[in-house]
């Protein structure tokens, strides 16, 4: 049988096909339970829950006749009937659900996890490791021990001092424990990893490492002293004859100002283009010059010899001193990995990233027949899902296995689509879905391209389909570097027919090319425009808007320019849900640090503050925050009326949250619980995954507090904004990309490592050096064309992505010079030579411009559409048949369960009154004055807690009840406001909606909802007047508003 690898791009149902062919050879094998022996491989929890899913789901519907057109094609594959097919579904499924854990659906890491447990005896690893899946926190440990733990006078100690030196010397700012921590980041690179072994072998052999660094040394400081000499050689003879800059050849621009920049610049040697074409002329002297003898006769013949020497030798001395200026960071690293491994070997700890290079050795000692059959897995069918983005190490893992398979006839399947390979950056190596598989297995192979788009309707298919085509051809210019496949071909195949179809729509696309001046500019144009493009979608029906970006940094652009706007509309970003955003949450971790930190006055100044902050400006609005060092934390929370003893209590991390929690109330505030749930399961998993003490939480939630979030399991009726990376693998209704310009290159690119082949270097396990212009100038400069080429092809991918993500409509948006007259499109020939492409901006302009669609000059831009916007049927808010609400968070505890039976009372019409009133009491809980209302209105559309319609209605009983002088007096900031405020009387506690205070007055009022006289509520309202008169107040009145029917009724 055959190795399919199946080219699936973005919308092709890749998900089906997997899913289609277990079943099949399931049903194939179900006399031997073959799918037991089916493992399909996914890259995270979320893709392995979901193929699960999927497949009970097919199973499912296939035992019940469901799906004709499969079970049609399923019985031409076996010649089965389809009763028999139904039947065998039935009993697939029945059998996974009694033995799910055979179900193998993993992740590439949990599998290779399982086979590594097999091997600890051999591997003397202790079988009670704890598993450390986070390199950051790795690093971070380690990059702290290795500083804080270093000895004068040690090697380590002196290499440290050799970095910092040159730093110095580079006049570079530096930051000790962050730069450690960058250089220690590198060791979990597969292209560093995969050499480290016998890097750390090298290094620690001093005098071998000793001789070839000299030898390098040696080599180019005789190749820099000679080029110094002859320059200032040159520089001594231009001083005695009197020769000016006129005199040479291209003046100020040649051979002048390469000798002057040489010796004046501390030998950074490098010759200009002019002075090579004066050596190829022979001529280095001006024709006006009256020392051309001079020149022709002493200078020329040094001249001569320098360029020589430099075109002969330049490149090769500058690699050389590329690798030796990167040494001192290659032996920190070595000094970091030890102190790494020493880290894991005392605390019996293992990382996940060293699983892959572990088994990679294993293998190779053992062969993938005993290592797959002592770990008892034995399978006969292999299929991984994302293959683009399998790195080196877990394909050298994998190869054997399917080796083995295909040599006994037994299928294996991969599915991919280079396209969409973005993860370079986690390792992932797209270069063996498109040619290492090929090569690995030329025998086997065989390709299918799904090439049906079932996400998008036919207008925007049409379109990624011209646009990529045009594009591609644009960015071909220039061969590919030796080994890689052209852009073409990554791109082969990549045509899809439209599936999706709907009734008067074919799709829209719009791409608006802005004419900005600079950046600024740029984004002061999407900010003005951005607001009003979703409010016309948002109010023609569209509910499921993406806004997509390159980088993190853009999203708060986005947002701020949005929210500035006081949108209608709910607006969800990545972060929008993070639990450092939330006072609550930052108040918990102060008062953590300041148990922990008993005798620090920082941490207990701001515990003291974050209370004040999160709690203390709400529940005591009258007190300002004071605070003096001499204070202790318990009398300070005693002097606000909370009992210390609760809190200050020893105990571990998750039992002190509950006790800060349950002190200050905030379990119990509707408002907070989410977050607080979501804090207390990272507390949870902090706790399962490694032992530790409240600092070490501390220390661990420090770096993983911008990734903590409360997670929500739908987000389509929003306006999501994200980036482009967490976008990949979801589709939306319509996309937004409005910074769909970038540069392909920006500078921070990470530092090649590779191995050379040069007679001072192929010693060195190793080289390091910066991805750099200097380095494509050396002797490396096919590694660096490499890089550069990889770095395209991830930028073009990332455009692909973004620009298949939606359905039904796209728009685009990018920078453009606005265009002179004369300034066509290059044309689609001659791999289109005259255009140089450094940007997505160039790059979408180019390529529009050729697809020639029809263009709007708007005066601020051009615009390009393709199709025609449609409206949408906007969507009826969705009823749940029940109503939950928990009384706490964290501790087990009754639901309120609203009964269906209930239904028709509670969503009658008077029903709906009541929930309208109710609404309304929700959000006067937060309103002071009537300028609140207009926030707490727009921050509960922003959560979805309310849709248009209700905030319209919300917003007009409000306006109705203001027309009351009563009323709008009290909205009027007039008065000091106690919204929901407690109120003691003897062993009585009361709490009014709206307590009012001036001077000697004291208003108080309830909210009320619903059917009943208003009669009844009034001996409360008595209560909270006699209470409110017992603390002092001479005037005091009471009031029951009915909010369903805008009516103020005077208690008496």
């Amino acid at each position: 049988m055959p190795l399919v690898v199946y080219k699936a791009s973005a919308g092709s149902g890749k998900t089906y096909t997997l899913t289609r062919d277990f079943i099949l050879l399931a049903l194939a094998g179900y006399e031997n339970d073959a799918w037991k022996r089916i493992l399909a491989v996914t890259f995270t929890n979320k893709a392995a829950a979901e193929m699960k899913e999927r497949v009970i789901q097919k199973l499912s519907e296939l035992s019940k006749g469901g799906d004709p057109e499969l079970i049609t094609w399923y019985a031409r594959q076996t010649a089965m009937k389809e009763e028999e097919i139904q039947k065998k579904s039935a009993g697939i499924l029945t059998r996974i659900l009694h033995n799910y854990g055979s179900f193998s659906v993993l992740t590439i890491d949990s599998f290779l996890q399982r086979i590594f447990r097999s091997f600890l005896f051999e591997l003397d690893v202790n079988y009670n490791y704890d598993l450390i899946l986070d390199h950051e926190t790795l690093i971070e440990e380690t990059a702290r021990a290795f500083i804080f733990g270093m000895q004068k006078n040690t090697g380590a100690f002196r290499e440290l001092m050799k970095y910092l030196d040159y730093s110095i010397m580079k006049e570079e700012k530096f930051n000790i424990q962050a730069d450690v921590v960058d250089i220690g980041r590198e060791l979990t690179r597969e292209e560093l990893y995969r050499f480290l072994p016998e890097l750390m072998d090298f290094l620690n052999t001093p005098e071998k490492a000793e001789r070839v660094i000299g030898e390098i040394l040696d080599t180019f400081s005789e190749y820099r002293r000679w080029v110094e000499t002859r320059m200032k050689d040159c520089l001594e003879l231009i001083k005695k004859y009197g020769l000016q800059e006129g005199d040479f050849d291209q003046k100020a621009r040649g051979v002048y100002k390469d000798v002057i920049k040489i010796c004046s610049d501390g030998f950074r040697f490098s010759i200009s283009e002019y002075m090579k074409k004066s050596r190829k002329s022979g001529k280095y002297h001006h024709n006006d010059s009256s020392h051309s003898e001079v020149i022709i006769k002493h200078l020329a013949p040094v001249f001569d010899e320098i360029v020589d020497r430099y075109e002969k030798e330049n490149a090769r001395m500058s690699g050389l001193e590329l690798v030796y200026r990167n040494l001192h960071v290659m032996n920190l690293m070595k000094y970091l990995e030890e102190k790494r491994r020493e880290l894991l070997m005392e605390n019996g700890f293992f990382f996940l990233g060293d699983i892959p290079r572990v088994l990679k050795s294993v293998i190779e000692q053992g062969g993938a027949g005993m290592v797959y059959e002592k770990s008892g897995n034995r399978f006969d069918h292999i299929f991984i899902d994302e293959f683009q983005d399998t790195s080196r190490l877990q394909w050298d893992n994998f190869a054997p296995l399917f080796e083995n398979l295909l040599a006994q006839g037994l299928q294996c399947s991969v599915v991919g689509d280079v396209k969409q390979a973005i993860y370079r950056w986690r390792n992932g190596d797209w270069s063996i879905l498109a040619t290492g598989i090929k090569k690995a297995f030329p025998q086997y192979i065989r390709e299918e391209n799904l090439d049906t788009n079932r996400r998008s309707l036919p207008v925007i298919v049409d379109f990624n389909n011209r646009f990529f085509e045009t594009a591609t051809e644009l960015l071909a210019s220039a061969p590919a570097p030796a080994g890689l496949p052209e852009i073409a071909d990554l791109y082969d195949g990549f045509f899809q027919k439209p599936w999706k179809k709907e009734e008067g729509n074919e799709g829209y696309v719009r791409a608006e090319a802005v004419y900005a001046d600079n950046a600024d500019g740029y984004r002061d144009y999407i900010a003005s425009v951005l607001p009003g493009l979703i409010t016309k979608l948002w109010e023609d029906g569209c509910r499921d808007i993406a806004i997509l970006l390159r980088s993190n940094k853009s999203i708060s652009q986005v947002l701020e320019a949005l929210i500035a706007s006081n949108p209608a509309y709910p607006v969800v970003t990545e972060k929008s849900f993070r639990l450092e955003t939330y006072f609550v949450i930052r108040f918990i971790t102060a008062m953590l640090k300041a148990l922990a930190y008993f005798d620090d006055k920082t941490c207990t100044a701001n515990a003291c503050w974050s209370y004040f902050e999160a709690i203390g400006k709400f529940r005591e609005p009258e007190k300002e925050f004071r605070f003096h060092d001499s204070i202790t934390l318990e009398e300070f929370f005693n002097s606000r009326g909370y009992n210390a003893d609760a809190f200050v209590i020893a105990g571990d991390t998750y039992t002190m949250t509950c006790a800060v929690a349950e002190t200050f109330g905030i379990s119990t505030h509707r408002d907070w619980q989410p977050f607080l749930s979501a804090f207390l399961d990272a507390v949870h998993q902090f706790q399962s995954s490694q032992p530790g003490t409240v600092q070490d939480f501390l220390k661990w939630y420090d770096v993983h507090r911008d990734d903590l979030q409360v997670q929500l399991e739908n987000m389509s009726d929003a306006v999501k904004i994200m980036t482009i990376h967490k976008s990949k693998g979801l589709q939306f209704n319509t996309v937004i990309l409005p910074y769909a310009g970038w540069p392909f290159r920006t500078g921070e690119s990470n530092p090649l490592w590779f191995h050379s082949d040069d007679p001072l270097l192929r010693e060195i396990p190793a080289v390091r050096i910066p991805c750099t212009q200097e380095s494509g100038e050396s002797i490396f400069s096919e590694e660096y064309r490499k890089e550069i080429y990889k770095s395209d092809v991830d930028n073009l991918n990332m455009l692909y992505v973004a620009m298949t993500r939606a359905e039904k409509q796209m728009y685009l948006f990018y920078s453009a010079t606005r265009p002179k007259e004369e300034n066509k499109p290059a044309k689609a020939d001659a791999k289109k030579a005259a255009v140089k492409i450094t940007g997505t901006s160039k790059l979408i302009h180019e390529t529009l411009r050729n697809m020639q669609p029809e263009a709007e000059d708007t005066g601020t831009g051009m615009v390009f559409n393709f199709g025609k916007p449609s409206r949408a049927e906007i969507p009826v808010e969705r009823e749940n048949k029940h109503y939950r609400m928990n009384k706490g968070c964290y501790v087990a505890s009754p639901e309120l369960v609203i009964s269906v039976d209930r239904k028709q009372e509670i969503f009658s019409e008077s029903g709906s009154k009541i929930r309208h009133g109710v609404l309304l009491h929700y959000l006067l809980e937060k309103v002071k004055t009537k300028d609140d209302f207009e926030k707490a209105l727009s921050e509960s559309l922003h959560n979805k807690e309310i849709d248009l319609s209700s905030a319209e209605l919300l917003k007009k009983t409000f306006d109705k009840l203001m027309t009351d002088s009563r009323f709008s007096e009290w909205f009027s900031g007039h008065y000091s406001v106690y919204n929901e405020h407690t109120l003691l009387s003897g062993n009585d506690m009361y709490r009014p909606d709206r307590i009012m205070v001036s001077k000697n007055t004291a208003i108080v009022a309830d909210y009320k909802t619903g059917e009943t006289e208003a009669e009844k509520y009034m001996p409360q309202l008595r209560k909270y007047m006699k209470t409110l008169r017992e603390t002092g107040f001479g005037s005091v009145s009471g009031y029951i508003v009915r909010l369903d029917q805008a009516e103020i009724i005077e208690v008496t």
